[in-house]
């Protein structure tokens, strides 16, 4: 490298010199994440170079006493970058099942801004390991949310549209539920009009019949599956009928 130097007797005057070349990072040791489960940190003396995982060590060939070039640093960095998203991502997953769309506006919000193309190579990772498939997803989103919060149709239609998975996956899900009788809505808003019913006094007939009438809706039930199950829930002993 050529560099220019000072003025002399007020003229400028340029001095060529060339610059020693910069010395190469040697792995001094190769450690495990104390926090990171199955992740290794590469050092070079004090400084910690990357953390990325086995199969990247092995695919580098990098070694104690290996001398890092520039095209392996690079590569190192862009390893470390995805891993730390990856690791997001599964942490992610555990908490709970997520879609493919939905979990890559998740990591695409976090702090650190991670790059688009890091983001891709995460999902592709996890599409490939089958940690996501909205299939899957779709299916058990429908039957849990159909047990256990009484939604209907279309209040699953839309949620799993918001989370980004496609038309093709959620009506099959439906259908699915709707064959197997996970996904009854005539039965699951009875017994969620029921469940109001007794929670609400009756003081009001005409509002209770407006705010249950709302509530139903907003689980996604078509207007003739609330007006039936409006009708058995509110007469005499309708939550004990049936």
């Amino acid at each position: 490298m050529l560099t220019l130097s000072a003025f002399v007797r007020g003229e400028a005057v340029v001095l060529l010199k060339e610059m020693p070349a910069a010395e190469p990072d040697i792995v001094t040791s190769i450690v495990e994440h104390p926090k990171r489960r199955g992740r290794f940190v590469i050092v070079s003396g004090a400084t910690e170079i990357a953390t990325v995982t086995a199969e990247v060590i092995s695919e580098l060939q990098i070694h104690v006493g290996r001398a890092i070039d520039g095209r392996t640093l690079d590569a190192l960095r862009v390893h470390d970058r995805r891993i730390a998203v990856l690791d997001r991502a599964l942490r992610l997953l555990s908490v709970r099942g997520r879609a493919t769309s939905e979990l890559s506006r998740a990591l695409l919000r976090a702090k650190d801004r991670p790059q688009a193309d890091d983001v891709k190579w995460v999902i592709r990772r996890l599409t490939e390991q089958g940690y996501l498939d909205d299939t899957r997803f779709a299916d058990q989103f429908v039957r849990d949310r159909a047990t256990t919060r009484g939604w209907g149709k279309e209040r699953l239609r839309q949620e799993l549209r918001r989370r980004g998975v496609a038309t093709s996956n959620v009506e099959p899900a439906l259908s699915q539920a709707g064959e197997d009788a996970t996904l009854d809505d005539a039965r699951s808003a009875l017994e969620v009009a029921r469940k109001w019913r007794r929670t609400h006094s009756a003081r009001d007939p005409e509002r209770d019949r407006q705010r249950l009438y709302g509530f139903l809706a907003r689980r996604g039930f078509s207007p003739d599956v609330i007006r039936d199950a409006m009708r058995a829930a509110l007469t005499d002993g309708g939550a004990e009928s049936q």
